[in-house]
């Protein structure tokens, strides 16, 4: 998701009281949306993903400033590498901002970075993400990049290296005064699977804050502290939450919170074990996106587990007490249909005291749900249900993605479509976020693009269709559950 920058100590802890007491006199809920389209993505090359503006922003989110979004693109641009992108609100002047150039075997080596998927953080007037792959250590681990919104002065101020620093930086940046806060994927020991990281913003002082690491060699992996950080940290104060989606005790992941400089690194809450053949548990399983926080409790999604091993929502206090379930979602018939969703997997947004997000399938159109709730779990309702497809086609999209930028009462969003098929879409949002699971209609994202391991041209890539900005505006109350 894309990153908050931050500037002061007490200040921030002034301002986070602040916002708390504001939060909670904020306007009350949005209703349903439609769609219009801002900007199309072009369409790329069956063979080496190419076009001029970029495609599939998968997993990145988007970066408001005035009147202009920012955001970033997997795949596309004239090598298939991937773009940095600004466009206005209105959808006018969109630009390629930096154009990733390929990495060369057998090092898969080069001075940009190439695939980035972590979304973008704004300090001044410079732009700061993170790349998969590429860079100028061998192997290609990734790297740590800034660009002036105006396009001028790309450079790729850190190349990770495995080990000791991590490999795959996946998450959203935070940024506090001259420090970028992140995570990576993978790596950062032998038995390692990911970091917790802080760096400069000119790249110099890169430090590693926490290792996830695991006690068995064997999978199911095992640890006390999780691992395969996949989102965005959050910070308040001295202190970062992030989730780690796999490993823990009980291989279902773990919520976790450390001090800026490195102490401290506490468990919040281990998700339990799967029961029985769908992996079904009482407080969810996979929490893959960054959480939200206020006044002293954070909430977030957890991919899977609950009930019908279809994700949850969650909510749980600072210092790890008072773990709730908000909302488990429903068993899918003929493994898509229901009335509220499931998977959710992107970051929820908060107004007032009620809850925004997306569920990436199911509905009654079985191809996603936008939904709101109460912080206390009460009133879930579906604001909208993606309808469903006729020969791979309907009118306003399927398997929402992705997180958002707000201006006035305006959101902002980037999504992503997979299916047998792909299409990008840019959506400028009135009340919705949008994510995506792990795999739909076959395609497996977790593992097809967001490791080291395995790298993103040597997946089974499906065609890149065009893709599309698209704007949502209320026109009518969803459906209470």
């Amino acid at each position: 998701m894309s990153g908050v920058a931050h500037r002061g100590g007490d200040l921030r802890s002034y301002l986070s009281s602040v916002a708390c007491f504001l939060t909670l006199i904020l306007a009350g809920r949005v209703t349903a949306q439609t769609f219009a389209v801002l900007h199309n993505f072009s369409a790329t090359s069956s063979d080496s993903y190419t076009n001029w503006d970029g495609a599939q922003p998968y997993q990145t989110g988007l970066v408001l400033s005035g009147t202009s979004l920012y955001g970033t693109t997997l795949y596309g641009g004239v090598n298939g590498r991937g773009t940095v992108f600004s466009v206005n609100t209105n959808g006018n002047d969109f630009t390629v901002l930096h154009t990733f150039s390929a990495s060369q075997s057998p090092d898969y080596t080069n001075l940009d970075g190439e695939y980035p998927q972590g979304g973008l953080v704004l300090l001044g007037g410079t732009l700061y993400g993170t790349t998969l792959n590429g860079g100028t250590n061998s192997g290609g681990y990734g790297t740590l990049f800034s660009v002036g919104t105006n396009g001028t002065g790309f450079t790729a101020i850190q190349s990770f290296d495995s080990i000791p620093n991590g490999s795959n930086p996946n998450g959203g940046l935070v940024v506090s005064g001259n420090k970028i806060y992140g995570t990576t994927q993978e790596s950062g020991a032998t038995n390692g699977f990911g970091t917790v990281f802080s760096v400069n913003t000119d790249g110099t002082g890169l430090e590693v804050l926490h290792t996830f690491t695991v006690t068995t060699t064997n999978y199911p992996y095992a640890n006390e502290d999780g691992g395969e950080p996949d989102s965005g940290l959050i910070l308040s104060g001295d202190t970062l939450y992030g989730t780690a989606q796999f490993i823990g005790p009980y291989a279902n992941g773990t919520i976790f919170s450390i001090k800026t400089n490195g102490a401290d690194f506490t468990v919040l809450h281990t998700f339990t074990a799967g029961i029985g053949p769908y992996n079904t548990n009482a407080d969810g399983a996979f929490p893959r996106a960054a959480l939200v926080l206020s006044c002293g409790t954070l909430y977030g999604t957890a991919s899977f587990g609950g009930d019908y091993d279809k994700g949850v929502l969650f909510s749980v206090s600072t210092n790890g007490s008072d773990f709730k379930v908000l909302h488990a979602f429903t068993d899918l018939d003929g493994g898509r249909f229901n009335l509220d969703g499931a998977f959710p997997t992107a970051p929820l947004l908060l107004l007032g005291n009620t809850l925004y997000g997306t569920a990436n399938v199911g509905g009654v159109g079985g191809n996603g749900t936008v939904f709101s709730l109460n912080t206390g779990g009460s009133g879930f309702t579906v604001l909208h249900s993606f309808a469903a497809t006729s020969f791979g086609t309907n009118s306003d999209g399927m398997y929402p993605e992705c997180t958002l930028a707000l201006s006035g009462n305006t959101l902002h969003s980037l999504r992503t479509r997979c299916d047998f098929d792909v299409a990008d879409q840019l959506r400028r949002v009135h009340s919705a976020i949008h994510h995506k699971p792990w795999s739909i209609g076959g395609l497996d994202h977790q593992f097809c693009g967001a490791t080291r391991r395995q790298r993103p041209e040597h997946c089974d890539q499906p065609h890149l269709r065009p893709a599309a900005v698209l704007q949502v505006e209320p026109v009518s109350k969803g459906t209470n559950r």
